[in-house]
């Protein structure tokens, strides 16, 4: 309020505190607590509503997953402790470690396997890697997203506008693509300490789409923002949505 006379602002705040949080893990082996709570998200967005939690326990199987446990598995379960206070219990199977042993692609025909590895950040276990030297060699759910979006950009920057591509994983060259295989794979290795995982790429590239030909047409006031945009398509090229400015 405003007290004109003596030339002051009186504020008052009124706090409603939310309900004290409590965290505990459960099952985690290879992440430290400090670990574990950087990726619980709810502190940052001042709610532990159900929405929140879901995504705590997603960045936790992320962290897991970066670190080679790509199968691990993260819940939560919420307990109230009173009218001010819940805990929030994330139990973690983190399942067994899998280093990626082989990468593979089929149904390419204008590119090769080379060129396709270039394009993607997934990349196979450093033989190395046991003593110390070279990098990578685990994956995500999330980089295997990005990598069939890296591909697909690549044939739709070459014209190939009907191209799809879709990722598939196995613990064995002979399972990857069959879920049922995988599963079954997984479960006897549970106990394991370490394991293969294997990525596969199947595209279907479908036609590619070339420029036949550009006619200029238009009004006065037009054509220089026409010719603008067909001076980046010429017949022969690829044809590409991004050519078109």
């Amino acid at each position: 309020s405003l007290d004109h006379k003596n030339q002051l602002v009186h504020i008052n705040l009124t706090i409603r505190e939310n309900r004290r949080v409590e965290v505990d893990f459960q099952g985690s082996r290879k992440l430290s607590r400090a670990d574990l709570m950087g990726a619980v998200t709810f502190f940052e967005e001042g709610a532990a509503d159900t929405f929140e939690i879901q995504q705590s326990a997603r960045e936790i199987q992320r962290k897991l997953q970066g670190k080679g446990y790509f199968f691990a598995a993260v819940s939560a379960v919420r307990t109230r402790l009173g009218a001010q206070a819940e805990k929030v219990t994330f139990w973690i199977e983190e399942g067994p470690r899998l280093k990626v042993e082989g990468i593979a692609f089929v149904g390419n025909a204008a590119y090769d396997d080379r060129k396709l590895l270039d394009v993607i950040k997934t990349r196979p276990y450093p033989k190395l890697g046991a003593i110390g030297f070279g990098s990578g060699g685990f994956l995500s759910d999330r980089q295997l997203e990005q990598d069939v979006e890296r591909v697909i950009t690549k044939y739709k920057d070459a014209g190939y506008l009907d191209v799809t591509v879709r990722a598939e994983i196995g613990t064995s060259p002979p399972a990857v693509g069959y879920l049922g295989v995988l599963a079954a794979d997984l479960a006897t290795q549970m106990e394991r300490k370490a394991g293969e995982l294997h990525v596969r790429f199947v595209i279907r590239e479908g036609p590619r789409y070339l420029v036949d030909q550009v006619v200029r047409t238009g009004s006065p006031p037009e054509l220089e923002r026409t010719l603008a945009k067909a001076g980046k398509l010429e017949a022969g090229k690829p044809f590409t949505r991004k050519r078109l400015g």
